[in-house]
This record gives structure tokens, C-alpha cells and sequence, in this order.
């Protein structure tokens, strides 16, 4: 969602970029253009320029997009959460096979003395 301003921005396509910058949570197929507009408290027509102007075909393209982007999110934030773990597991892995050995090398130690 943060992308470039356009300077060509009108007041009124600001206020629909900043309501969606703050908003993106609703950016799901519930909320239809009409429904957009009406809380922000402008036209259709003006939230499907703003779409265009940002590079989309329109409302649904964007909306689209956007959705597709957060899934894409959350798929990573899964798979780097699954990767920390594993992480995680082969660094307690490490850590108990480094005292076993430290464990192995005094008992050795031990047993030479008291030889």
C-alpha cells in the first residue's frame, strides 16, 4: 500500500489514500466501493479514479491486489516463524551436544587421574 504519491492528487484522492493507508485491514471482499464511499464520505467514481491514478484498473483490481499482497504477508511471516523455530530447535540441539561433549571430556579427564 505504500506506494508513491502522485503529485496530481486531488484534496479529495488524499483522503482516500490516507483512509486506506490507515485502513488496509478493511481492504477485504466485505467492503464493497459503495460502502468505502460512503464512510469516507465521497463519491464511487472518486475512489475508482484514485485506483486508477495508483496504477489499478479500478476499485476491485485494487482491492484484489491488496489482498493477494497481505496473503503473500502472512505466508511469510508463517513460513520465517517456522524457520525460527527449527532454528531454535537445532541451536538446543547444538547447545546439548556441545555439553555432552564437555561431560565426556571431564569424565575422561577424571577417570585419567585416577589412574
Amino acid at each position: 500500500m505504500k506506494q508513491k504519491l502522485n503529485k496530481n492528487f486531488t484534496k479529495s484522492e488524499l483522503v482516500v489514500h490516507k483512509f486506506f493507508e490507515v485502513n488496509q485491514n478493511i481492504l477485504n471482499h466485505s467492503w464493497s466501493i459503495t460502502k468505502v464511499a460512503q464512510t469516507i464520505g465521497v463519491s464511487p467514481a472518486l475512489i475508482n479514479k484514485y485506483c486508477q491514478k495508483m496504477g489499478f484498473e479500478g476499485f476491485k483490481h485494487f482491492k484484489s491486489v491488496n489482498a493477494t499482497d497481505r496473503s503473500n504477508q502472512l505466508n511469510l511471516h508463517i513460513e520465517i516463524g517456522a524457520l525460527l523455530d527449527n532454528a531454535n530447535k537445532l541451536i538446543y540441539q547444538a547447545q546439548r551436544l556441545l555439553t555432552n561433549n564437555k561431560v565426556l571430556k571431564l569424565k575422561s579427564k577424571l577417570e585419567e587421574g585416577e589412574k
